[in-house]
């Protein structure tokens, strides 16, 4: 059977944006992405998750060499909304996997997870998909392993 991974891509020198406890406001969260998308950075792994009814935490990827625009377009906002909390670790590697024999194949994700379950100490920051893409972010230092462990899951 061949795979259902087509490709498989290693993006180095990422860093992950958390803002925890931004309001469940849709303008709020637009305000703040257009003020980075201003500054010509591209984001990356978007993710949220709801904190209360009335804030949430989002997370975010960006280039390492964006960091300090980010930082301070966070710094900016967190002087409007005085609760914010914000987190950035730099360093981090993505590994993407890719193919459109994802969406109609079960168990790709437990694949996955299953090669990386073997790699001792391994940690995943981050994670996005869709029906044919699986995003993991983790430390620079487990990429390698990582992607190896993936590859031979997956006979890639």
């Amino acid at each position: 059977m061949t795979s259902p991974i087509t490709k498989l891509e290693i993006t180095d020198d990422i860093t992950l944006f958390t803002v925890e406890n931004i309001p469940n406001c849709v303008r709020t969260v637009a305000g703040f992405f257009t003020d980075i998308e201003r500054e010509g950075i591209s984001l990356d792994m978007i993710s949220r998750a709801p904190s209360s009814r009335e804030t949430g935490n989002i997370s975010f990827t960006v280039s390492d060499g964006d960091f300090a625009k980010v930082a301070a377009i966070a710094n900016k906002l967190k002087t409007q909304i005085t609760d914010l909390i914000i987190k950035a670790d730099t360093g981090n590697t993505k590994i993407n996997l890719y193919g459109e024999p994802m969406s109609e194949r079960p168990g790709v994700a437990a694949g996955v997870f299953r090669a990386l379950s073997a790699l001792e100490g391994l940690k995943i920051k981050m994670i996005t998909t869709s029906e044919v893409d699986i995003s993991i972010l983790l430390s620079q230092e487990d990429a390698d392993a990582a992607a190896v462990a993936i590859k031979r899951e997956f006979k890639i």
